[in-house]
């Protein structure tokens, strides 16, 4: 959310006695602390399935970021979580628990004044399907997931917000992996040469959404920016040389129908090469070198431009087919 990794909630499953308890905290950071990949905690009230795995991410895993939370459930938060280890360590014997210790440093945790009041909204999360369904019209998400209420109530506001308001919805069971796909839009910068260039070839004519339109050029990531660049100028930022490859072809003509073997040998030989413009000039970098290397080692293979290089049997035989009927067409006897 504008550019912050936001984690909302912190609670604890209270379907499970084991370490499956608490969040795995291996899908934010397989290594290493997790602190730099979330910018801050938000509770949302002091139910344990919303902040009970609070004092285990804090002071067990080592989160060391922002944590915020009303007044009332700093006050509350603590009581329902001692009651809970009590529960867990004193009665049931569960090992890897927080302590009483922890539970009072982690709500010890930078406090950071918040100049703003929460509005009152008058419906609850758990039962009133009309307020949720109030409250996803004023949010305009993209997906819901539901993750609290009976199962029959559940599904039929799933349902209902599916076909009233055309949003995908979702509720996973207990332990059960939700995968939701979202499209990914990349903003990207246009240089200004390209947009000129796309106002002279429309006549500066608007866009039209309807008829959509095609911007050629290269795209060069930096400095966590994307933009689409002019070939000229991508190549300038990059501090490259552009290479160009010419391609040429010798014509026939009807003066040199005479020596008609050598002129075509030397036509399909010339396409087959081509010319590149700096080939014999001093390379000024490897990839720039490779291509004269190349072209050196089949000039010296055609033995002055006369012969094909490293032809097949089948090249050789299509070649013979094609002289033979163009002299035909242009009535040579013997196109040897």
């Amino acid at each position: 959310m504008g550019g912050k990794n936001i984690m909302l909630d912190c609670g604890m499953h209270m379907g499970y006695n084991d370490e499956r308890r608490f969040p795995d905290f291996s899908y934010i950071s397989p290594d290493g602390p997790i602190t730099p990949y979330i910018d801050c905690v938000i509770i949302s009230h002091f139910h344990l399935d919303h902040c009970g795995a609070l004092p285990y991410m804090s002071e067990m895993v080592g989160y060391t970021g922002l944590i915020y939370m009303t007044h009332p459930t700093k006050a509350i938060a603590p009581i329902l979580l001692e009651d809970m280890r009590k529960v867990s360590v004193e009665k049931k014997g569960d090992q890897n628990f927080f302590t009483s210790q922890m539970i009072k440093d982690c709500m010890k945790k930078q406090v950071v004044e918040v100049k703003m009041s929460v509005e009152y909204m008058s419906f609850s999360a758990h039962a009133d399907a009309k307020g949720i369904m109030q409250l996803i019209q004023y949010c305009e998400p993209k997906n819901v997931m539901l993750v609290h209420g009976e199962a029959v109530k559940i599904e039929f506001l799933k349902e209902k917000i599916k076909q009233e308001l055309n949003i995908d919805c979702y509720n996973p069971a207990n332990g059960e992996t939700c995968i939701i796909n979202t499209p990914v839009k990349v903003p990207i910068d246009v240089s200004l040469s390209l947009l000129k260039a796309e106002a002279r070839k429309f006549n500066s004519l608007p866009p039209d959404p309807k008829r959509r339109r095609i911007i050629h050029g290269v795209l060069v990531m930096r400095d966590n920016t994307v933009c689409l660049m002019d070939v000229e100028d991508a190549c300038k930022e990059a501090g490259i040389n552009r290479h160009i490859i010419r391609f040429t072809s010798t014509m026939l003509s009807y003066q040199f129908l005479t020596g008609f073997k050598s002129q075509v040998r030397s036509a399909v030989c010339s396409r087959n090469l081509g010319i590149l413009a700096p080939a014999f000039q001093k390379a000024s970098d490897p990839i720039q070198q490779l291509f004269v290397d190349k072209l050196r080692e089949y000039k010296q293979k055609s033995a002055g431009g006369t012969k094909l290089v490293e032809p097949s049997p089948a090249i050789e035989k299509e070649l013979s087919s094609e002289l033979e009927k163009a002299a035909k067409q242009y009535g040579v006897v013997d196109p040897v």
